[in-house]
Protein backbone atom coordinates (compact mmCIF):
# COMPACT_ATOMS: atom_id res chain seq x y z
CA UNK A 1 0.00 0.00 0.00
CA UNK A 2 1.34 3.42 -0.98
CA UNK A 3 1.96 5.90 1.82
CA UNK A 4 1.38 9.65 1.87
CA UNK A 5 2.80 11.97 4.53
CA UNK A 6 0.51 14.75 5.80
CA UNK A 7 2.28 17.64 7.56
CA UNK A 8 0.39 19.17 10.48
CA UNK A 9 1.13 22.42 12.34
CA UNK A 10 -1.09 22.05 15.41
CA UNK A 11 -4.80 21.62 16.00
CA UNK A 12 -7.13 24.47 15.09
CA UNK A 13 -7.30 26.81 12.10
CA UNK A 14 -6.30 29.94 14.07
CA UNK A 15 -3.11 28.61 15.65
CA UNK A 16 -2.49 25.28 13.93
CA UNK A 17 -3.72 23.16 11.04
CA UNK A 18 -7.34 23.35 9.95
CA UNK A 19 -8.90 20.22 11.48
CA UNK A 20 -11.62 19.98 8.82
CA UNK A 21 -9.11 20.01 5.99
CA UNK A 22 -6.83 17.56 7.77
CA UNK A 23 -9.68 15.08 8.21
CA UNK A 24 -10.88 15.50 4.62
CA UNK A 25 -7.36 14.97 3.26
CA UNK A 26 -7.03 11.78 5.30
CA UNK A 27 -10.49 10.55 4.30
CA UNK A 28 -10.03 11.04 0.56
CA UNK A 29 -6.54 9.51 0.63
CA UNK A 30 -7.81 6.43 2.43
CA UNK A 31 -10.72 6.25 0.01
CA UNK A 32 -8.12 5.98 -2.78
CA UNK A 33 -6.37 3.15 -0.92
CA UNK A 34 -3.43 5.12 0.47
CA UNK A 35 -1.95 4.77 3.93
CA UNK A 36 -1.66 8.13 5.72
CA UNK A 37 1.20 9.15 8.00
CA UNK A 38 0.76 12.34 10.00
CA UNK A 39 3.93 14.28 10.76
CA UNK A 40 4.88 17.41 12.72
CA UNK A 41 7.90 19.33 14.00
CA UNK A 42 8.92 18.81 17.62
CA UNK A 43 8.50 22.42 18.82
CA UNK A 44 6.14 24.57 20.89
CA UNK A 45 3.36 26.58 19.21
CA UNK A 46 4.18 30.23 18.62
CA UNK A 47 0.87 31.25 20.23
CA UNK A 48 -2.32 29.70 21.56
CA UNK A 49 -5.69 31.08 20.46
CA UNK A 50 -9.07 30.63 22.13
CA UNK A 51 -11.09 29.58 19.10
CA UNK A 52 -14.33 30.81 20.65
CA UNK A 53 -13.25 34.33 21.60
CA UNK A 54 -10.24 34.49 19.21
CA UNK A 55 -8.17 35.89 22.07
CA UNK A 56 -4.51 34.99 22.60
CA UNK A 57 -4.00 32.84 25.69
CA UNK A 58 -0.99 32.79 28.01
CA UNK A 59 -0.41 29.08 27.53
CA UNK A 60 2.28 26.90 26.03
CA UNK A 61 1.30 23.97 23.87
CA UNK A 62 3.52 21.41 22.19
CA UNK A 63 3.03 20.95 18.46
CA UNK A 64 3.31 17.16 18.44
CA UNK A 65 0.86 16.83 21.32
CA UNK A 66 -1.62 19.18 19.66
CA UNK A 67 -1.39 17.33 16.35
CA UNK A 68 -2.16 14.11 18.20
CA UNK A 69 -5.61 15.57 18.88
CA UNK A 70 -6.31 15.12 15.16
CA UNK A 71 -4.67 11.73 14.89
CA UNK A 72 -3.22 9.78 17.79
CA UNK A 73 -0.11 8.69 15.92
CA UNK A 74 2.11 11.57 14.80
CA UNK A 75 5.66 11.08 13.55
CA UNK A 76 8.41 13.66 14.00
CA UNK A 77 9.04 15.17 10.59
CA UNK A 78 12.79 14.54 10.79
CA UNK A 79 12.02 10.80 10.84
CA UNK A 80 10.08 10.86 7.55
CA UNK A 81 12.05 9.28 4.71
CA UNK A 82 11.40 10.71 1.27
CA UNK A 83 12.11 7.42 -0.45
CA UNK A 84 9.45 5.65 1.61
CA UNK A 85 6.47 7.89 0.81
CA UNK A 86 4.64 8.46 -2.46
CA UNK A 87 3.52 12.06 -1.89
CA UNK A 88 3.41 14.93 0.59
CA UNK A 89 0.30 16.93 1.48
CA UNK A 90 -0.11 20.00 3.70
CA UNK A 91 -3.58 21.02 4.96
CA UNK A 92 -4.19 24.73 5.52
CA UNK A 93 -4.64 26.84 8.65
CA UNK A 94 -3.12 30.03 10.00
CA UNK A 95 -0.84 27.97 12.21
CA UNK A 96 1.17 26.91 9.16
CA UNK A 97 2.75 30.33 8.91
CA UNK A 98 2.68 31.07 12.63
CA UNK A 99 4.40 27.85 13.66
CA UNK A 100 6.40 26.79 10.62
CA UNK A 101 7.82 30.09 9.32
CA UNK A 102 9.68 33.16 10.55
CA UNK A 103 8.68 36.49 8.96
CA UNK A 104 10.91 39.53 8.58
CA UNK A 105 10.15 42.79 10.40
CA UNK A 106 7.79 43.93 7.66
CA UNK A 107 6.01 40.58 7.68
CA UNK A 108 6.79 39.90 4.03
CA UNK A 109 9.70 37.56 3.38
CA UNK A 110 9.88 34.52 5.61
CA UNK A 111 12.00 31.48 6.33
CA UNK A 112 10.34 28.09 6.37
CA UNK A 113 11.16 25.78 9.29
CA UNK A 114 14.36 23.96 8.22
CA UNK A 115 12.95 20.46 8.79
CA UNK A 116 9.79 21.21 6.81
CA UNK A 117 11.74 22.90 4.02
CA UNK A 118 14.17 19.99 3.81
CA UNK A 119 11.38 17.43 3.39
CA UNK A 120 9.47 19.52 0.82
CA UNK A 121 12.64 19.98 -1.23
CA UNK A 122 13.51 16.30 -1.00
CA UNK A 123 10.07 15.25 -2.24
CA UNK A 124 10.28 17.81 -5.03
CA UNK A 125 13.71 16.60 -6.15
CA UNK A 126 12.46 13.02 -6.14
CA UNK A 127 9.72 14.20 -8.53
CA UNK A 128 7.00 13.04 -6.17
CA UNK A 129 3.70 14.97 -5.87
CA UNK A 130 3.10 17.71 -3.32
CA UNK A 131 -0.38 18.93 -2.36
CA UNK A 132 -1.52 21.91 -0.36
CA UNK A 133 -4.65 23.69 0.89
CA UNK A 134 -4.94 27.45 1.33
CA UNK A 135 -1.89 28.94 3.07
CA UNK A 136 0.08 25.77 2.35
CA UNK A 137 0.80 27.33 -1.05
CA UNK A 138 2.94 29.94 0.70
CA UNK A 139 4.80 27.24 2.60
CA UNK A 140 5.44 25.32 -0.63
CA UNK A 141 6.53 28.44 -2.54
CA UNK A 142 8.76 29.56 0.31
CA UNK A 143 10.50 26.18 0.23
CA UNK A 144 10.95 25.84 -3.52
CA UNK A 145 11.04 29.30 -5.14
CA UNK A 146 14.85 29.47 -5.09
CA UNK A 147 15.43 26.09 -6.77
CA UNK A 148 12.79 25.93 -9.52
CA UNK A 149 13.77 26.86 -13.07
CA UNK A 150 10.28 28.08 -14.00
CA UNK A 151 7.50 29.68 -11.90
CA UNK A 152 5.33 27.45 -9.74
CA UNK A 153 1.62 27.50 -10.59
CA UNK A 154 -0.43 27.53 -7.38
CA UNK A 155 -3.75 28.71 -5.96
CA UNK A 156 -5.05 30.00 -2.65
CA UNK A 157 -8.43 31.04 -3.99
CA UNK A 158 -8.98 34.80 -4.33
CA UNK A 159 -7.40 36.40 -1.24
CA UNK A 160 -5.63 39.48 -2.66
CA UNK A 161 -3.06 39.77 0.17
CA UNK A 162 -2.03 36.13 -0.04
CA UNK A 163 -1.91 36.28 -3.84
CA UNK A 164 0.44 39.25 -3.65
CA UNK A 165 2.76 37.39 -1.26
CA UNK A 166 2.83 34.42 -3.63
CA UNK A 167 3.53 36.61 -6.63
CA UNK A 168 6.37 38.24 -4.68
CA UNK A 169 7.85 34.74 -4.49
CA UNK A 170 7.62 34.44 -8.27
CA UNK A 171 4.51 32.23 -8.28
CA UNK A 172 2.02 32.15 -11.13
CA UNK A 173 -1.19 32.35 -9.10
CA UNK A 174 -4.42 30.98 -10.53
CA UNK A 175 -7.70 32.22 -9.02
CA UNK A 176 -9.81 29.16 -8.23
CA UNK A 177 -13.12 28.31 -6.59
CA UNK A 178 -13.10 26.35 -3.30
CA UNK A 179 -14.43 23.33 -5.23
CA UNK A 180 -11.49 23.41 -7.65
CA UNK A 181 -7.88 22.30 -7.59
CA UNK A 182 -5.02 23.60 -9.71
CA UNK A 183 -2.47 21.12 -11.06
CA UNK A 184 1.07 22.22 -11.86
CA UNK A 185 2.07 19.18 -13.92
CA UNK A 186 5.60 20.44 -14.56
CA UNK A 187 6.42 20.66 -10.85
CA UNK A 188 3.94 17.96 -9.73
CA UNK A 189 2.13 20.21 -7.28
CA UNK A 190 -1.62 20.33 -6.69
CA UNK A 191 -3.27 23.08 -4.65
CA UNK A 192 -6.80 24.06 -3.63
CA UNK A 193 -8.17 27.08 -1.69
CA UNK A 194 -9.55 25.11 1.27
CA UNK A 195 -11.19 27.15 4.03
CA UNK A 196 -9.03 30.24 3.43
CA UNK A 197 -12.07 32.08 2.12
CA UNK A 198 -14.00 31.07 5.24
CA UNK A 199 -16.79 29.11 3.60
CA UNK A 200 -18.68 25.96 4.52
CA UNK A 201 -16.92 22.62 4.70
CA UNK A 202 -19.37 21.05 2.24
CA UNK A 203 -18.23 23.59 -0.36
CA UNK A 204 -14.55 22.91 0.37
CA UNK A 205 -14.73 19.10 0.28
CA UNK A 206 -14.99 18.84 -3.55
CA UNK A 207 -11.82 20.91 -3.93
CA UNK A 208 -9.88 18.70 -1.55
CA UNK A 209 -11.22 15.61 -3.30
CA UNK A 210 -10.07 17.06 -6.63
CA UNK A 211 -6.66 17.80 -5.11
CA UNK A 212 -6.31 14.19 -3.96
CA UNK A 213 -7.38 12.95 -7.40
CA UNK A 214 -4.63 15.10 -8.91
CA UNK A 215 -2.11 13.71 -6.43
CA UNK A 216 -3.14 10.15 -7.34
CA UNK A 217 -2.69 10.85 -11.06
CA UNK A 218 0.75 12.37 -10.52
CA UNK A 219 1.76 9.51 -8.22
CA UNK A 220 0.91 7.03 -10.94
CA UNK A 221 2.91 9.11 -13.43
CA UNK A 222 5.92 9.05 -11.10
CA UNK A 223 5.65 5.26 -10.69
CA UNK A 224 5.56 4.76 -14.47
CA UNK A 225 8.72 6.84 -14.94
CA UNK A 226 10.74 4.98 -12.31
Amino acid sequence: MKEVCVILAGCGFLDGSDVRESVLVSYFLQEQGYRVTFSAVDINQKEVIDHKTQETLSQKRHLLNECARINGEVTEIKEVKGDKISALIIPGGEGLLKNLTEADREGNLFKVNPQVKKLIREIFRRKKPIGGCGLASLLIAGSLSDIVESPLTLTTGNDAKVIQKLENLGVNHVVAKPSEAVIDEEHRIVTTPGHLNKIRTKDVAPGIKNMISGIVELTQKTSEEL
